[in-house]
């Protein structure tokens, strides 16, 4: 059985939940969003691209020549080898991916030709046992290396792929790496307080690299005030983080619900910045898109009945309907569990809040079989012969089957008679 149902010229993705939420300040805005945070493993790049992901965060971790001829994906080269990896590569993991395979993922994928998007990728590159301007034999293959990704990555660049790199971790022309405040131009760095200067918040004094900090990428706090940071630089517009830059606002990296509205609160509280407020993120994106929809208003996190209520049932359908109050969207909602199926109306307003109302809950004589992720396509039903069931709503006409708006309608698959009508 299948659903079909009339859609609005936009699509808006709209997560809900079975559980009870508290809601916060009636302010939402779309600038949050989230960056790709340590996703090295680049075999999960093409499913995180396709749900949208744009802004990403590897870290090239430099290896001696010796530990990169143990490694399955590079080539012998005595300066060493970049390997993809957060914490200290393991000797006993041969199988890191590199920025060899960075490089030949951005040429052969079709997402870094988009001209409407362009990717964003930053470099937290770390070492172990030296520092990249210390003078060290180690520093000097390092920096070779960096060389030649950026010569490489600049040509990609010029030939039409569209992205740009971000230099993170030690890369960046902090107090102890001022060898690199001209290197890898037009590169731009990532800024973190205390690591640099206060002074570069406000200052592009070339002379002291300043001109390179230009991505605010500030830390989560204390348990006790995460959003110290986001309030500090708000005292002053984030210094030239704010209005006169192109870059979103990046913080890493928190993971639970209740963290992500604290901050978000506290970032809504001060003025909005339209490049962007990112979360630096280690969990999926939809997952964080679900736990960030009450405040960034691109969808909602709602409570549906009481778990008490309906402990087995879940949602698996969805539907716009015409709303008697233009301020308001109106959701019909499909849950089903093994005994029973519902349908319910609910009233979203504006700032997010949702209510669902009492004397539109209908109990369907069917079991939802499953669901449809096609555009215009809804769930399966299955009654108790056996036969399969189309659900509709919203108004239209289907193989000359019409049905009324504000009613979701049963047809018989395949054949398309009506079954009956449930007023919502």
């Amino acid at each position: 059985m299948r659903i079909y149902v009339s859609m609005r010229i936009y699509v808006v993705f709209v997560a809900l939940s079975l559980v009870g939420c508290a809601f916060g300040k009636n302010v939402v805005s779309p600038t949050i969003s989230y960056q790709i945070h340590s996703y090295n493993d680049l075999q999960e790049w093409p499913q995180l691209l396709r749900k949208g992901a744009y802004y990403f965060k590897v870290d090239p971790h430099y290896a001696d020549a010796e530990f990169c001829a143990q490694q399955m994906r590079t080539y012998p080269d005595p300066r060493g080898c970049f390997l993809l990896t957060h914490d200290k590569p393991r000797s006993s993991w041969p199988y890191y991916n590199t920025t060899l395979d960075l490089l030949h993922f951005i040429a052969t994928h079709d997402f870094f030709q988009l001209p409407d998007r362009k990717i964003s990728i930053a470099l937290c590159f770390k070492v172990d046992g030296f520092k990249p301007c210390d003078g060290s034999s180690e520093a000097n293959k390092w920096e070779d290396l960096v060389d030649d990704f950026y010569a490489e990555a600049t040509a990609l660049v010029e030939k039409g792929y569209n992205f740009e790199i971000i230099l993170d971790g030690v890369a960046t022309p902090g107090p102890d790496e001022q060898c690199l405040k001209s290197k890898w131009r037009p590169w731009n760095s990532t800024y973190i307080y205390p690591n640099d200067d206060l002074a570069a918040s406000i200052s592009n004094d070339p002379a002291r690299g300043y001109d390179r900090f230009q991505v605010w990428n500030e830390k989560i706090g204390p348990s006790s005030d995460p959003a110290i940071r986001v309030r500090q630089f708000q005292e002053y517009d984030y210094g030239k983080f704010g209005l006169s830059s192109r870059y979103p606002l990046l913080f890493w990296e928190p993971s639970d619900q209740l963290t992500i509205w604290n901050v978000s609160d506290t970032y809504l509280d001060g003025p909005i910045h339209e490049p962007g407020f990112k979360f630096a993120i280690n969990i999926d994106p939809v997952q964080f898109v679900v736990y960030a929809a009450q405040k960034s208003g691109i969808g909602y996190n709602v409570p549906l009945l009481p778990r008490s209520e309906c402990p087995t049932l879940e949602v698996v359908g969805l539907f716009p309907l015409e709303s008697e109050h233009p301020d308001f969207t109106e959701l019909a909602a499909v849950l089903t569990g093994e005994e029973e199926s519902r349908v319910i109306r609910i009233r979203v307003a504006p700032n997010g809040e949702a209510a669902v109302s009492p004397d539109h809950t209908r109990l369907l004589p069917y079991r939802v079989s499953t669901a449809s992720t096609l555009p215009g396509v809804g769930i399966l039903l299955r009654s108790a012969d056996g036969i399969y069931h189309a659900l509709r709503s919203n108004g239209g006409t289907k193989e000359s089957v019409a049905w009324p708006s504000g009613t979701i309608t049963v047809l018989e698959e395949g054949r398309g008679s009506r079954v009956e009508d449930i007023a919502l």
